[in-house]
């Protein structure tokens, strides 16, 4: 099977990490992969894809050129020129590129578009038409495909939609290895760094409980925008904070952490892949509840979930876990169980095998 696979950003983010790992996973079944991105997208994100696959950056894939002909046309050209059978693409930026190539390509493919936000869907006529010609729309959650997937009436807007959570490829040695004791207990962030994430929130929330023992530490990105608001609002905490910037070793630094914290203030839409590490690597998580996250955590059972805007209950939350190691690992040790049960990897990477083969 011949995929090429849409990649949403121009900088590296979930979705990016999303259709990496699905990509790789399905060439080392052997499949082929195609991959297209957006023009002016960061140089080391193709880098990262280029062993996977062939790599195209277009020029018709924002503003308007991307409901134009011409965007189907590059796409055309593209999936003629690799015999592509499913085309697969994680936002709808690339709906009308792909829709159009449907209407001009000699060749029969079949497109799976992934929804990985909560929003409602556009219904103007141009809009309908092209929700027609996508064969499945998989969401990343209950959430997304009850507020995506049909109008205002509640009328379905696509062929065929179906639910596949979000999912990372993980450790398994580092999964059952006895996790490490500091002295100094580590408030674990990771993911890109901006305003959205609810960084500032957790920075606020950190200063509140200045008067126990912890590192307060970032892996990530920070994005351009937010860098000086974000640095300014950290010093408060001095030496507590940990900046690691872009990490590969994600999974170890997830194990070795003592609370892992998902701050974000907007909707979360298909379980936030730190969320899903943090799971897997036995971190208990205390995370914002306006998302998917309430499908993927039960309160006080798999983790500690908050209201975005309540900074002094995420402040709460941290001082309860840093305080109770056994509450802790009992969070922990419960959402690793459901993780393996409900969100591993093989689960997500077989749903998809069988939605490409059944269309």
């Amino acid at each position: 099977m011949n995929i090429l696979y849409h990649i949403q950003l121009h900088i590296w983010g979930g979705a990016e990490q999303y259709v990496y790992d699905l990509a790789r996973s399905m060439q080392e079944k052997g499949h082929t992969c195609v991959f297209i991105f957006q023009q002016g997208c960061d140089a080391t994100l193709v880098e990262r894809f280029e062993p996977i696959g062939k790599t195209y950056i277009l020029d018709s894939f924002s503003g308007l050129k991307r409901f134009l002909p011409y965007a189907g046309r590059q796409l055309q050209y593209i999936i003629e020129q690799h015999g592509i059978d499913i085309v697969h693409i994680n936002s709808r930026q690339a709906y009308f590129a792909a829709t159009w190539a449907k209407k001009f390509a000699c060749r029969k493919f079949k497109i799976v578009a992934t929804q990985h936000l909560v929003r409602r869907a556009k219904t103007s006529r141009m809009w309908r038409w092209a929700y027609k010609q996508i064969d499945t729309l998989v969401c990343v959650s209950k959430h997304v495909e009850e507020s995506y997937s049909t109008d205002k009436h509640n009328h379905p807007l696509f062929r065929q939609t179906t639910v596949v959570y979000n999912s990372i490829i993980t450790d398994d040695r580092l999964m059952h290895m006895t996790k490490p004791q500091h002295e100094m207990p580590i408030i674990f962030y990771h993911g890109r760094i901006c305003r959205e994430k609810g960084v500032f929130q957790l920075i606020e929330a950190a200063q509140q409980i200045s008067d126990l023992p912890f590192i307060l530490r970032f892996a990530g990105a920070v994005t351009p925008a937010d860098e000086d608001e974000f640095l300014r609002r950290l010093k408060p905490l001095g030496e507590r904070v940990e900046l690691l910037g872009f990490r590969y070793d994600i999974a170890e630094l997830t194990h070795s952490a003592t609370i892992g914290v998902i701050p974000s203030i907007v909707a979360e839409a298909g379980g936030p892949l730190a969320l899903l590490e943090n799971m897997a690597y036995r971190l208990p998580s205390i995370t914002s509840d306006n998302g998917s996250q309430t499908e993927i955590i039960t309160d006080m059972e798999s983790g500690i979930l908050y209201a975005p805007d309540d900074i002094n209950k995420l402040a709460q939350s941290m001082r309860l876990l840093l305080c109770n190691p056994e509450l802790r690992e009992q969070l922990a040790k419960n959402a690793q169980q459901r993780f393996i049960d409900n969100f591993s990897y093989n689960n997500m990477l077989s749903r998809y095998e069988s939605i490409y083969a059944q269309i």
